[in-house]
């Protein structure tokens, strides 16, 4: 199955949020569907994972860009992460949880799988509170995703 099947896929799973735009986003939930399917991927690239709060109740969408996720399959011996830069000025919990990208081994399925799975657990976790301070709308906000 490509990439683009398996997105497809996940983006007509239930639960998912359409607009009335066209635009989809994806449960956290769905994005761990995601994650499993990986495995099933005949076609390396890099994949863009991009997170967002969106309150249902009162249409305000705010994407979390510092918590976006890359992970790039390629022909390299050993996989590694790209670190943020040390003397950036994001919210600890960024720096401390996620790593903005990480470059896999073409051959290692079961470690974008993994990796994946890891972030989406980290995602899991926070509370994004510098996001959610910023506006009165986010405070009640779910979180999502998009594939790119």
């Amino acid at each position: 199955m490509t990439l683009e099947a398996i997105s497809k896929e996940i983006e007509s799973a239930s639960g998912n949020l359409r607009t009335a735009y066209g635009a989809i986003y994806i449960t956290p939930e769905n994005m761990k569907k995601f994650a499993n399917i990986l495995a099933t991927c005949e076609d390396g690239q890099e994949i863009l994972i991009v997170p967002y709060l969106i309150n249902l109740e009162e249409s305000g969408t705010y994407e979390l860009l510092y918590y976006q996720f890359v992970m790039e399959l390629l022909d390299v011996p050993q996989s590694y992460f790209l670190e943020f830069h040390p003397q950036n000025a994001l919210p600890k919990e960024i720096v401390d949880n996620i790593k903005p990208k990480a470059v896999i081994p073409n051959n290692d399925k079961a470690l974008l799988v993994d990796m994946l799975q890891e972030y989406l657990a980290k995602m899991d976790v926070m509370l994004f509170e510098k996001d959610r301070n910023s506006n009165e709308r986010l405070k009640e906000a779910k979180l999502f995703y998009q594939i790119f």
